[in-house]
């Protein structure tokens, strides 16, 4: 013979804290992946105009190298007609003894600085 019994009240659920306390891992789990992937997303602009920085810096030292006029002692300074948040500095010291030119090329914008010695 067959016997229903009916459970009033059963324990099988979860209980309020179960649930409070998993949401809030959820919660805490989501906000650290986008701040991560906020951080990286600052990190990639930074490489960026690193990357930029660098080109800049090549172009204007083979501008000054390729250069027809005599490159004096002294510093000149400029910006970049496509790149306007990018400006350059170059810095021209005759050393004597070699016959040779130090340039100190610098080019610099709102987050760092790259700069470049080389002898012409």
């Amino acid at each position: 013979m067959l016997r229903f019994t009916r459970k009033i009240w059963s324990n099988s659920g979860y209980i309020l804290l179960e649930v409070m306390l998993s949401l809030s891992i959820l919660c805490l789990g989501i906000v650290l992946i986008l701040s991560s992937f906020m951080i990286s997303l600052q990190v990639v602009k930074v490489s960026k105009n690193y990357t930029k920085a660098v080109f800049l810096l090549a172009q204007k030292i083979s501008e000054l190298e390729n250069t027809t006029q005599e490159l004096y002692s002294g510093k000149i300074e400029g910006g970049f007609e496509d790149e306007s948040e990018f400006t350059w500095k170059a810095e021209i010291k005759k050393i004597k003894e070699l016959d040779l030119k130090e340039v100190k090329v610098i080019v610099e914008w709102k987050e760092g600085i790259v700069d470049l010695i080389t002898y012409l």
